[in-house]
C-alpha cells in the first residue's frame, strides 16, 4: 500500500513561527484516495486487457484490497471527464498531419430501460503519416449514421483512408469539405479472394498483381519520399493502370452475373478507380490502412468483455 508522507516544520522555541508543511501533490481527481497509478492499473486493464470491472473486483480481492464495482466504474468515468483536455489535444495533433487512417467496428452496449444489449459503434482514427507520432482517437456512436464521421471530421482538410463507406465517399465528393478519400487495397485484394466462382484467370491475374505492388511498396517504403515517388511512378503506376484498363474490358465486353462475387469485387474497385489511384501521388499515403484494421480486430474482444 503506497502511503504519501508530509513532514511537518516548526522553528524550536519559537511557538510564534508557526508550523510549515509542504502542501498536498496534485491529483488527477482531487481528494480521491486512490492515486494515479491505482487509476493507471484501472484503464489499462479495462481498456488494454478488456478485463470487466467485476473480474478486477475479484482480482483485488485476492490481495486483501476491498472496493465495490461501482466504485471502479465511478472512478472510470471521472477520470474520463477529467483526461477530456489530453483527448482534445491528441485529436487536434492528429488532425494536423493531414493523414487519417479511420475505421469502425461494432461493439455491444447495454439498452437502458430494457434489459437487453444493443449494436453500438466505436470509430478509431489514427495519424498516418511516418514522421508523426500514431496519435489514435476513439469516437463512440450509438449506431453507423454518416452523420458521426460528418461530425467528427468537420474541422479536418486532408486525407482519409479507409473502406468504401458511404459516409467517407461523401466527404470526398464535397468539394467545401476539402477531405480526400484514399481506397485501401487490401479490401480490394479481399474482394478477388472472395470470388470463388467466374473468371479465375482474371482472379488469379488482380491477386498476383496486388501481391507485385506491395513487394514494390515494400522497398519503396526504405527511402526518402522522392525515391518512393520515383519507385511508384515507374514501377506500380503502369501495374494499376492495367489492373483497370482489364476490369473495364472485362466489363464491358462480358455480360457479368450481377450477384457473383467477382462482379462485386470488379465494381468495387471500378466505382472507386480515382481513390485507389491517390496514392500513387502523394509520397504520405499508403497504400492501405491496414494497422488500423489490427487495432479493430483487437476491439472485438470488447464485444465479449465490455460489461462491467
Amino acid at each position: 500500500m503506497k502511503r504519501d508522507t508530509y513532514v511537518k516544520y516548526a522553528v524550536k522555541n519559537n511557538p510564534l513561527s508557526g508550523v510549515i508543511q509542504l502542501p498536498s501533490a496534485d491529483s488527477v481527481l482531487k481528494g480521491s484516495k486512490f492515486d494515479e497509478s491505482f487509476m493507471a492499473e484501472v484503464v489499462t486493464a479495462k481498456l488494454a486487457y478488456h478485463l470487466p470491472f467485476y473480474r478486477q473486483q475479484e482480482m483485488l480481492q485476492c490481495f486483501g484490497i476491498k472496493i465495490e464495482r461501482q466504485t471502479l466504474s465511478s472512478l472510470f468515468v471521472n477520470l474520463g471527464e477529467k483526461l477530456e483536455i489530453l483527448y482534445d489535444e491528441m485529436k487536434s495533433l492528429a488532425f494536423e498531419c493531414g493523414y487519417l487512417f479511420t475505421d469502425d467496428t461494432p461493439v455491444r452496449m447495454l439498452d437502458p430501460g430494457s434489459g437487453k444489449t444493443r449494436e453500438s459503434r466505436m470509430w478509431i482514427y489514427e495519424a498516418a503519416r511516418q514522421d508523426v507520432p500514431a496519435y489514435k482517437v476513439y469516437d463512440f456512436s450509438i449506431n453507423r449514421s454518416y452523420d458521426h464521421p460528418f461530425k467528427f471530421l468537420k474541422d479536418f482538410k486532408g486525407v482519409i483512408h479507409g473502406d468504401a463507406f458511404g459516409a467517407y465517399v461523401k466527404l470526398d465528393k464535397d468539394k467545401d469539405n476539402q477531405i480526400s478519400w484514399a481506397s485501401c487495397w487490401v479490401h480490394a485484394r479481399r474482394y478477388f479472394l472472395e470470388a470463388q466462382s467466374g473468371d479465375q484467370e482474371l482472379n488469379h491475374y488482380i491477386l498476383k498483381s496486388i501481391r507485385n505492388l506491395y513487394r514494390y511498396e515494400n522497398i519503396a517504403w526504405r527511402h526518402n519520399s522522392e525515391t518512393r515517388l520515383r519507385i511508384r511512378n515507374q514501377y506500380e503506376r503502369p501495374i494499376v493502370n492495367e489492373i483497370f484498363e482489364k476490369l473495364w474490358l472485362k466489363i464491358k465486353t462480358e455480360i457479368l452475373l450481377p450477384k457473383a462475387k467477382q462482379t462485386e469485387a470488379i465494381k468495387y474497385m471500378l466505382n472507386h478507380e480515382k481513390n485507389f489511384k491517390l496514392y500513387l501521388d502523394d509520397p504520405n499515403i499508403k497504400i492501405d490502412n491496414k494497422p488500423l484494421n489490427s487495432q479493430c480486430a483487437k476491439l472485438s474482444l470488447v464485444k465479449r468483455t465490455g460489461c462491467s
